[in-house]
C-alpha cells in the first residue's frame, strides 16, 4: 500500500506541475498575445492530440502485453530491436508527411502542420518508453520525465514573454525543444533496454504484428474517443473561424486541467489492477467509483470562483466564457470514464467492447456536428452536446463494465445525472451567488445519501492488500 500511495504522489506532482503550466498557458498567454495568434496555438494542440494513430497500435499492443510486469525480467533483445524498428518506422511517416506539406501548405497553416509532424516524431517514440516505464510500476522515472519536460518548456515560455515575444510559434518551438530533450532523458533513463541484441527480421516482424494486432483496438478506441470532442471542435473552426475555436479552446482547457489528476490515477491503477487476484476487481471497482465521484462533484464548486475571476481576467474572451457551465462539468465524465471504465476494460481485456462504446458515441457526434453545422448552426446547442454526448459515452461505458462484473449501479448513475443536470441549468439561468447556493444545497443532500458509502469504501481501500 506504502509503495501504491509514493506512485500516486509521484504521478500527481508531475500532473501538478503540468497543471500549472497549462494554467500559465490558459490566464497569461491569453491575456498577452492575439485572439488569433491564441488560436492558431489552440489549432496545434488540437492537431497534436491525434498523432498517436500513426503508430497503428504498436506501442498500445506493448503496452498491454507488459502491463505489470518487473523491469528486470523484460525480454531486453525484443525490446531493444523493437524499439529501433519503431523509431525508423516514424521517421518514415514524419518524412512522408513533411513531404506533402511542403507541397500542399503554405502560409501559418502549412508552419503549424510542419510542427505537429515533429511532435509526431519525438512523442510517439517518447511514448513508447513511458509506456513501459507506466507498465513495470516504475512511476518515479515516469513523473520525472515529465517533470522535466514542463520545467524546460515554461522556463522557454516565461523567458519568450519576459523578452518580449508574443507570437504563437515560440510557444509551439518551446514545446518541441521540450519534448526533444525529455526524450534524450527518458532514453537515457530506460538505457538498459538497449543492452540486448538485435533479434532475426522475422523474430522482430513476429512480435510486431502481434503487437499490432492486440493494440489496434486500443488505439482505434482511444482514438474515437478523442474524436467525440474533435469532430465537434473541428465543427466550430469550420462554422466559426479559428478566433471563436481560440476561445472555446480556452475554455475547454480548464476543464482539461483537471484530467490531469484523473490521468496521474489511471497511471498507477492499470499496472496494480494487472497484479490483482480477478475476485477482488469487483469490490475495488465499487470503492474506487464511491471516492472518485465524490472528489469530482467536490471539485464542480471551483467553477463559481473561476467563472467569476476568468470573466474579469479575460474580458476579450467573455462570449466563450459563458459556456463554462456546459463544458467545466466534462471532467466529470471524462474522469470517470477514463479511471474507471477506460482503465477496468483494458485489464478485463474488453479492448473490442472499449472500441464499441468509443465508435458509437463518436458517430453520435458527427450527426449532431453535421446537423448544428448545416441546418441548426447554434453555437449554444453545440457546446451543451459536448457534455451530453460524454455522459452517454461515459454512462454506456460503465454499464457494460458493471454488466460483467455483475455491479449494479444505475440508481448512482441516475442520481448523478440529477446532479449534474441541477448545475448545468443552475449555472446556466442563475447568477454565481444563486447558483452557488443551489449547489451547496444539492452536495449536501448528496452528503447524506453517499457519505456511509464512501467512508465504507475508504476504509476498505486502505486495508486491502494489493
Amino acid at each position: 500500500m506504502i509503495k501504491i500511495l509514493r506512485n500516486f504522489a509521484y504521478t500527481i506532482t508531475s500532473n501538478l506541475l503540468n497543471f500549472l503550466v497549462i494554467t500559465l498557458v490558459t490566464l497569461i498567454v491569453p491575456k498577452i498575445i492575439g485572439v488569433s495568434d491564441y488560436g492558431y496555438w489552440q489549432l496545434y494542440i488540437f492537431y497534436t492530440t491525434y498523432v498517436g494513430i500513426f503508430h497503428l497500435g504498436w506501442i498500445d499492443g506493448i503496452y498491454l502485453r507488459y502491463g505489470g510486469k518487473d523491469y528486470s525480467k523484460l525480454d531486453f533483445d525484443m525490446l531493444k530491436s523493437e524499439i529501433i524498428y519503431f523509431s525508423f518506422f516514424q521517421l518514415i511517416v514524419a518524412v512522408l508527411f513533411l513531404m506533402s506539406i511542403h507541397i500542399f501548405s503554405t502560409g501559418n497553416t502549412g508552419f503549424i502542420l510542419n510542427m505537429t509532424v515533429c511532435y509526431l516524431f519525438l512523442t510517439n517514440i517518447r511514448q513508447l518508453f513511458l509506456y513501459i516505464l507506466q507498465d513495470t510500476s516504475r512511476i518515479k522515472e515516469y513523473a520525472t520525465i515529465i517533470i522535466f519536460d514542463r520545467i524546460i518548456y515554461i522556463i522557454i515560455i516565461v523567458l519568450a514573454l519576459f523578452i518580449g515575444v508574443k507570437a504563437y510559434q515560440v510557444l509551439i518551438l518551446g514545446d518541441l525543444i521540450a519534448k526533444l530533450l525529455s526524450l534524450f532523458y527518458v532514453i537515457y533513463i530506460c538505457r538498459e533496454l538497449f543492452s540486448g541484441k538485435l533479434l532475426s527480421h522475422s523474430l522482430i516482424l513476429n512480435d510486431i504484428k502481434s503487437n499490432i494486432s492486440i493494440g489496434s483496438k486500443l488505439l482505434i478506441a482511444n482514438f474515437a474517443g478523442t474524436l467525440i470532442v474533435g469532430v465537434i471542435r473541428y465543427g466550430i473552426k469550420y462554422g466559426w473561424g479559428v478566433k471563436t475555436f481560440g476561445k472555446i479552446a480556452l475554455t475547454l482547457s480548464i476543464s482539461n486541467a483537471l484530467m490531469l489528476f484523473i490521468t496521474a490515477i489511471s497511471l498507477v491503477l492499470f499496472p496494480m489492477l494487472r497484479k490483482v487476484n480477478k475476485a477482488k476487481l469487483n469490490l475495488l471497482y465499487i470503492d474506487f467509483r464511491e471516492l472518485l465521484m465524490l472528489i469530482l462533484f467536490f471539485c464542480l464548486c471551483f467553477y463559481f470562483p473561476l467563472d467569476t475571476f476568468m470573466v474579469r481576467w479575460l474580458p476579450k474572451y467573455q462570449d466563450a466564457l459563458k459556456y463554462l457551465s456546459f463544458l467545466f462539468p466534462i471532467f466529470i465524465y471524462e474522469g470517470k470514464f477514463d479511471l474507471l471504465v477506460n482503465t477496468f476494460m483494458k485489464t478485463l481485456r474488453m479492448e473490442k467492447l472499449l472500441l464499441i462504446t468509443n465508435m458509437v458515441s463518436l458517430v453520435i457526434s458527427v450527426i449532431v456536428t453535421l446537423l448544428n453545422l448545416f441546418l441548426i448552426h447554434n453555437l449554444d446547442f453545440m457546446m451543451l452536446s459536448v457534455i451530453i454526448i460524454l455522459a452517454f459515452r461515459s454512462t454506456l461505458g460503465e454499464l457494460i463494465v458493471t454488466n460483467k462484473m455483475n455491479i449494479h449501479i444505475l440508481k448512482d448513475v441516475v442520481l448523478e445525472f440529477a446532479i449534474l443536470g441541477i448545475f448545468i441549468f443552475g449555472t446556466w439561468l442563475l447568477n454565481d451567488l444563486q447558483a452557488f447556493l443551489l449547489y451547496i444545497v444539492v452536495m449536501m443532500a448528496y452528503l447524506l445519501i453517499k457519505l456511509k458509502f464512501v467512508l465504507a469504501s475508504y476504509y476498505r481501500l486502505i486495508k486491502i492488500d494489493y
